[in-house]
């Protein structure tokens, strides 16, 4: 009996072991968080954690219009040998498509850099609401997402004092 519940507690310790590496090993597209002043143009960089011969997305991303507006989308020079299209028809929506031939591979790898504008004090609630990872053999990769706040305030501090020493010069 006791052999048994030995057996069984082996097994599961085993069973959550696999699951744990396969977390910690998943692709995650990841935004990090930002401060900006209204009125100032600023970069959010799209990246991609642990990409493994990643040759497709398809992410889309919502935010606060009335905080922010999308100025543009740059690709990345790691993306280059991708094809991309963004669709920012609808304001506080966009959908970005990257798609090519040979898979990436990157610990930290940027795909785009967005630029947005900073319109009024407060967050931009920017959120991942879908989105699509594949291999260069067409296969969805498994992947999590991470994003962190983008706060935009009447005047950043890194901002002001960059004013201040313009004009001290």
């Amino acid at each position: 009996m006791n052999a048994g519940i030995f057996l069984r507690s082996i097994v599961h310790g085993v069973i959550l072991t696999v699951i744990l590496a396969a977390s910690v090993q998943a692709m995650v597209i990841r935004i990090p968080s930002r401060l900006a002043a209204v009125g100032q143009q600023f970069s959010l960089p799209v990246i991609i954690d642990k990409a493994d011969n990643l040759a497709g997305l398809k992410i889309v991303i919502e935010y606060d219009e009335k905080v922010i507006a999308y100025r543009k989308c740059e690709k990345s020079k790691q993306a280059q040998s991708l094809m991309h299209v963004v669709n920012d028809n609808k304001p506080g929506v966009l959908i970005i498509v990257m798609a090519g031939a040979k898979g990436l591979k990157g610990e930290k790898l940027t795909i785009v850099d967005l630029v947005f504008e900073g319109l009024a004090k407060g967050e931009a609630n920017l959120k991942v609401t879908k989105s699509q990872l594949m291999s260069d053999q067409l296969k969805n990769m498994e992947h999590r997402q991470n994003v962190e706040t983008i706060r935009i305030d009447t005047v950043v501090p890194s901002v002001q004092n960059k004013a201040r020493q313009d004009g001290n010069s």
